[in-house]
């Protein structure tokens, strides 16, 4: 592959990078696309949550 070719694909590729951050920007606030969470991210952050306010209350009942 060529020093010119590579630049095409590059060029290419940030063509196809910026088209599709302007099509994520074209989102309305409220629609429902805009808003989807894996249920493993969910899962991940339910946890995350759960294990700091466990961590908060056994520090709070510690200090006490």
């Amino acid at each position: 592959m060529t020093v010119s070719q590579m630049r095409l694909l590059k060029t290419e590729t940030r063509d196809m990078a910026d088209r599709m951050r302007i099509s994520a920007s074209d989102f309305r606030i409220g629609t429902h696309d805009e808003w989807k969470m894996s249920n493993g991210t969910f899962f991940i952050a339910f946890v995350v949550i759960a294990a700091t306010i466990a961590a908060l209350a056994l520090v709070l009942r510690l200090a006490a």
